[in-house]
């Protein structure tokens, strides 16, 4: 009997000592752990002048939120270690703008420090509008030599890749069908940046190859057996990694970034921060 109630005090323990690690790792260790995905984009479509190309993917900084400036300068000591010839940002700089925007001029400084061969392209999120932040989100990137996409494509002749950046789907204002012009030419790979990952169900008419999205932060906790556990709308059914939409003569792949901050709590389990550097790759 005594031999007994002893294993169960000492078990426990043992469980109470677990669920305190679990908990100090999900509050204060993984939300700092930024991940490097390495991910290979295979096509017949990918010109030989674009093999082996390297495109680096970032979102979801949340600036003005925890310690999220912190996981931006990781980020970009990273980012320039990898020589790069892509820089995309697919939206939410700013967490709440109006309350906070005290890192936008250091934000200034690290974004300005990425270098890429073909340069830096970024489209706004959702939580880039609103209290200034629409005006705010346009100037910090340019100032850091970004080129902001809104419903725009920017075609790099060379490697006959199109980069296409639409508007936030939640508060944009440029949103609607899109149009043909902007997948001009219909040659060549085309690249969709879009903050919101669902919108993707609603692009499978349009001549989409790789389309890259944020805004779910992967759920930002994710549990066994259940999956996440917060999850936005238009970011509920593509949440986190790759997503065949269209198969056939013209695949269409989405892949969503589960970003570099996070929002409303500053936690993470089982999705920790990611850039995800994409290497293209010429099918023959």
């Amino acid at each position: 009997m005594w031999g007994r109630r002893k294993k169960k005090r000492t078990w426990r323990k043992l469980l109470a000592l677990f669920l305190g690690l679990l908990l100090v790792y999900i509050l204060f260790v993984e939300h700092g752990m930024i991940v490097i995905s390495q991910e290979i984009i295979k096509s017949e479509r990918i010109s030989e002048q674009a093999d082996g190309l390297k495109i680096v993917q970032i979102a979801d900084t949340h600036l003005g939120f925890g310690e999220n400036l912190r996981n931006l300068r990781q980020a970009a000591q990273k980012i320039n270690e990898m020589n790069c010839d892509l820089i995309v940002f697919c939206g939410d700089l700013f967490d709440n703008y109006a309350d906070n925007d005290q890192d936008r001029a250091e934000a200034v400084a690290i974004l300005s420090s990425l270098q890429a061969r073909l340069g830096k392209f970024a489209v706004y999120g959702n939580h880039d509008y609103g209290g200034g932040a629409k005006k705010a989100f346009r100037e910090t990137m340019e100032a850091a030599g970004f080129t902001v996409l809104v419903q725009e494509s920017h075609y790099f002749a060379e490697e006959k890749i199109n980069l296409i950046g639409l508007d936030d789907y939640i508060f944009g204002h440029h949103v609607g069908p899109l149009t043909q012009d902007l997948f001009v030419p219909e040659d060549a790979y085309q690249i969709l940046l879009c903050h919101e990952p669902d919108k993707a169900d609603e692009f499978r008419q349009y001549p989409i190859d790789l389309q890259l999205s944020g805004h779910s932060h992967g759920g930002q906790v994710q549990l066994p057996f259940y999956g996440a556990v917060v999850l936005p709308p238009l970011g509920e059914t593509y949440y986190d990694g790759f997503y065949q939409i269209k198969e056939g003569e013209r695949p269409y792949t989405l892949y969503v970034n589960r970003g570099l901050g996070t929002t409303k709590v500053n936690l993470r389990f089982m999705a920790p921060p990611q850039i995800t550097v994409f290497t293209l790759q010429q099918v023959k």
